[in-house]
């Protein structure tokens, strides 16, 4: 009689095939996300980025009354990278569909057009917006584009062109500011360090005491990027730190709604303004807000010199953030504590550990920055968290108690 169980060898033999073949899928995977298939990768993303837009983002033409593409600044980066000498990069607010349909055709600056371009969406979530659209009810996004290898010069014009349709006339968008290359400065001077504050709108609660305490920790120097609704230009100290060129201040025209149109007040966007405009002209900049005070637990070390020197000599580092009650109360002043220092003062020590993070970065290695932690870095440099109980950012959230209250 014919035996039919199956012959133990051959079964043995397929499951090392099956076992083969998944570990030959996890390698490809691996390399996808890890290795050497990175153009394959970028492609990959790009698709299940069009994918689920499609199908989270729907383009309603009658959502919005705001412009199609707003071109707020325009930088030259002299630094090599995607194998090009340099790019032109501009950065704007852009209808979202536009980002994925093709509507971007090229650039111009002065009488030069190129149509190799790269575009950079800036993803306020990070890894998980590059696979849906994480804003469905905003009608706009905000991207870098990288022109490449265009002459530039200072205070050209640029123009950044586009259709509304794949069957439309090429449209300029032109920047609201010309072109700028950064000026920088000798490699023989000290380095120095900046903080970008953006965006302000109305009068921030803390900005005074702030102020005051960033030329304690070694800022050089402080860039504001507010809107039209900032009215304290005839604040004394705001008048003090600008005429001494502590104190920078750009005023960027509100063409879209916050929360509706864009999201809050193209905050990401203005971040990144700091980082081109400043390439090379400072060393290192702080991506912080008004109620943010940077907190160093070693007495004898209060600059953020002493922690770039130890942490952040490349890339960028990353502080922990904590949130503080200010609506509890402040203490008076005293000599003890340095200037502006708010976080001293409180009278509630109540605070809570924050899931996001505050970073400083090296100018030159930075390509792209989120609202709390570093995105694209240049090649071979990255990201290191300074510990704990070294430092960290204190958060003063004003109009909020502790859960146990004061």
């Amino acid at each position: 009689m014919l035996d039919k169980r199956p012959d133990t060898h051959c079964v043995a033999r397929v499951h090392v095939c099956f076992l083969c073949l998944v570990l030959l899928v996890c390698i490809i995977t691996a390399a996808i996300t890890h290795l050497s298939l990175d153009p394959l990768k970028k492609k990959i993303n790009s698709q299940l980025s069009k994918t689920f837009y499609n199908q989270l983002g729907k383009y309603d033409p009658k959502a919005s009354n705001g412009p199609d593409v707003v071109v707020r600044s325009v930088y030259v980066d002299l630094r090599h990278r995607y194998g090009h000498r340099n790019a032109t990069v501009f950065l704007i607010e852009v209808r979202k569909h536009f980002l994925y349909t093709s509507l971007i055709t090229g650039c111009t600056v002065g009488d030069h057009f190129t149509s190799v371009f790269k575009i950079h969406p800036i993803y306020i979530n990070g890894k998980t917006g590059k696979l849906i659209d994480e804003k469905p009810s905003l009608t706009h996004a905000m991207a870098l584009v990288d022109c490449f290898d265009l002459p530039a010069s200072n205070g050209s014009k640029a123009a950044l062109l586009y259709r509304t349709n794949i069957n439309g006339f090429v449209i300029p968008a032109e920047s609201e500011r010309p072109v700028y290359i950064p000026y920088h400065h000798s490699d023989n001077s000290p380095y120095t360090i900046a903080a970008c504050l953006a965006v302000v709108y109305g009068r921030p609660t803390f900005l005074k005491d702030w102020l005051q305490y960033q030329k304690a920790i070694g800022i050089t120097h402080v860039h504001i990027i507010a809107d039209a609704s900032f009215n304290g230009f005839e604040l004394p100290y705001i008048k003090s730190d600008l005429s001494s060129g502590f104190l920078t201040i750009d005023i960027w025209k509100v063409w879209l709604k916050t929360n509706t149109e864009i999201h809050y007040h193209s905050q990401m966007l203005a971040y990144h303004d700091c980082i081109y405009r400043y390439q090379g002209t400072y060393d290192y900049i702080m991506m912080v807000d008004q109620d943010d005070f940077f907190v160093p637990l070693n007495p004898n070390r209060t600059s953020l010199h002493w922690y770039i020197d130890n942490w952040c000599q490349e890339g960028a580092c990353v502080f922990d953030w904590v949130e503080y009650y200010p609506d509890c109360g402040l203490t008076k002043d005293n000599g003890g504590i340095p200037p502006g220092n708010l976080t001293s003062r409180l009278v509630s020590q109540s605070h809570k550990w924050l899931p996001f993070k505050k970073s400083l970065y090296r100018v030159l290695d930075t390509i792209e920055v989120g609202i709390h932690d570093p995105r694209e870095m240049m090649p071979r440099t990255g990201g290191k968290t300074v510990p704990d109980n070294q430092a960290y950012v204190a958060h003063l959230r004003a109009f909020r108690r502790p859960p146990n209250g004061c």
